[in-house]
């Protein structure tokens, strides 16, 4: 170069050059400084974006109402949320290490076992799990989980579980489920019943027949007795099972439920034994309850019996009546509606009852007496209950007794009059008798006991022929005594047809079952005249003998009442 320039012009080149170098210098130094705060302006737009992500993550894994967890192959806790470790009963650090096969109910373990391998050997695919799970004071909770295994994914290398609590889910599942199996036996015992009611009355009546016709020191009368003995018998299973199902008809009359304890306090004493303190207690004024006489002595014999049997070396029962009222908390546990009612506790000192026990107390044919008893006494206490709108609890501990509870709904009626003592007249009569039963044994019977009473009796298999017996009979008739539940045509049915042609004939029903009455849950109207099946001699006639005395017969029910076949 020293050939090309002066040395002047060396040293202006040489000073250029160096400026230059510098403005490039300074020019890169400015543009990396430039890209540095670019990289980290990016950088830290990059952490606030994995933060506001990890929030996120936080915010609807730790307030989800399922359980998130992360677990390793061998089923041991990475990871749990709140919820996971609350389902457990255990806070998120206590889980981590946990193995997920020590928290499963024995009787699910070999189950869960299985569907764990399913998971490892499905990568990404999302499988459906139920089972049980022990917590810590040794309770069995239900649950639902939801697994994916993403062992093989780097960035989590877990399987991911969400688990939900379906313990109140599968207590109502299993609620529903005794609702209906109870349903389906009521339906079953009210189409027994029917049939089954028909020969009980024949074999009451016919061992009635006979007895009434042997002196006393005739040895066939202690035979006969037995066969009418078991027939009483038969009959109070079926209206067990009628009581249970809510299918027993009932005549409700406003009572006093203290005078229904304090009038059967002596049966009690007597039934118990002297080995059993009796305490009868009444709490305020324990008013009056709309309800059937009869059921509620049922109700409590059968408790009584029941808290008897809790306390075969003695011990102390407690029979209590009070005035209550069921808040909104309570009803809902109940299934009542809020208001005033009537509280009747049965309590024993006892051996008490375990869960197991307690959860199957009210089924039918249930029992933990394996020598005795037909496991249809709570059963039907708790139709009996439900059927005169009411509702029953039980609490009871092992070795600390039982307390049952009975709500009846409070009325401010005036409890009514006991009725007048039946007059011991004869049960005689001359009047014209219509009979239609379409079962010939209880046919047959009947008429053999009205004939035997001086009654004109017109006999019938169905309602065709009974409506040509009317329109052959050139008198009068007094009293049409029919089933309710016949072929082609119902008993009320064929009362509305003869009224136009008798309209002075009175109407005496029978039937086996409620359901036979569409009336108000089986509750028989004022002015209905009705003879329950199975019956004996003495309420037969004594039934046609008040329907025929009574000033009126309401023959309205006869078109109103709705009849189901």
């Amino acid at each position: 170069m020293k050939t090309w320039f002066a040395g002047e012009e060396v040293a202006a080149f040489t000073a250029f050059c160096r400026q230059a170098l510098r403005t490039a210098l300074t020019r890169s130094r400015a543009s990396r400084d430039s890209m540095t705060e670019e990289s980290g302006k990016a950088l830290r737009r990059s952490e606030e974006a994995l933060r506001r992500s990890e929030r996120l993550f936080r915010a609807i894994v730790e307030t989800s109402p399922d359980a998130v967890s992360l677990l390793d192959r061998e089923g041991n806790f990475l990871y749990a949320s709140p919820t996971a470790a609350k389902l457990c009963a255990r806070t998120g650090t206590d889980m981590v290490g946990v193995n997920v096969f020590d928290l499963i109910a024995p009787q699910d373990l070999d189950v869960y076992r299985q569907r764990w391998t399913e998971c490892i050997a499905q990568p990404g695919v999302v499988l459906r799990h139920e089972f049980r799970m022990i917590m810590p004071d040794g309770s069995v909770r239900y649950r639902e989980s939801l697994r994916v295994n993403h062992l093989n994914d780097p960035n989590l290398r877990a399987i991911v579980s969400l688990v939900r609590d379906n313990t109140e889910r599968r207590r109502l599942e299993e609620q529903l489920y005794q609702s209906r199996k109870m349903e389906a036996i009521g339906t079953l015992a009210g189409g027994v019943a029917h049939d089954f009611n028909n020969l009980l009355s024949v074999i009451l009546g016919y061992s009635e027949l006979l007895l009434s016709g042997l002196p006393e020191t005739d040895p066939m009368r202690s035979d006969l007795e037995e066969i009418r003995d078991a027939g009483k018998q038969a009959a109070a299973v079926t209206g067990q099972l009628l009581a249970f199902s809510r299918k027993q008809l009932m005549n409700p009359t406003v009572i006093r439920l203290a005078d229904t304890v304090a009038g059967m306090e002596r049966m009690t004493r007597r039934l118990i034994g002297e080995h059993i303190e009796l305490a009868t207690l009444t709490r305020g004024s324990a008013g009056n309850v709309m309800a059937d006489p009869v059921q509620l002595e049922q109700v409590l014999l059968n408790l009584v019996v029941n808290a008897r049997d809790a306390m075969p070396a003695g011990g102390k029962l407690v029979v209590e009546t009070a005035d209550v009222y069921v808040d909104a908390g309570h009803a809902a546990s109940l299934g009542v509606q809020t208001g005033p009612f009537v509280l009747l506790a049965v309590s024993d000192s006892g051996t008490g009852m375990d869960k197991a026990t307690l959860d199957r107390i009210f089924e039918p044919f249930f029992t933990t007496k394996a020598d005795r008893g037909t496991g249809l006494g709570l059963a039907t206490v708790f139709g009996i209950v439900r059927q005169n709108g009411g509702a029953i609890s039980v609490y009871s501990e092992l070795g600390r007794g039982t307390t049952f509870r009975v709500y009846l709904p409070r009325t401010d009626a005036a409890a009514s009059p006991s009725p007048p003592l039946a007059p011991s007249a004869a049960l005689r009569g001359t009047e014209t008798v219509l009979l239609v039963e379409d079962s010939d044994a209880v046919r047959h019977l009947a008429h053999e006991l009205l004939r035997r009473q001086g009654y004109q009796v017109l006999e019938a298999s169905n309602p065709g022929e009974a409506l040509l017996a009317a329109e052959q009979h050139s008198t009068s008739i007094e009293l049409l005594l029919t089933d309710m539940v016949m072929p082609k045509m119902t008993g009320s049915d064929l009362a509305r047809r003869l009224a136009a042609q008798q309209p002075r004939m009175k109407v005496l029903y029978m039937s086996g079952y409620a359901d036979t009455i569409a009336y108000h849950n089986g509750v028989l109207p004022p002015g209905f005249a009705f003879l329950p099946k199975p019956f004996t001699p003495e309420a037969l006639l004594g039934k046609v003998r008040e329907t025929l005395d009574t000033a009126q017969n309401d023959t309205k029910p006869a078109s109103s009442v709705g009849v189901s076949s």
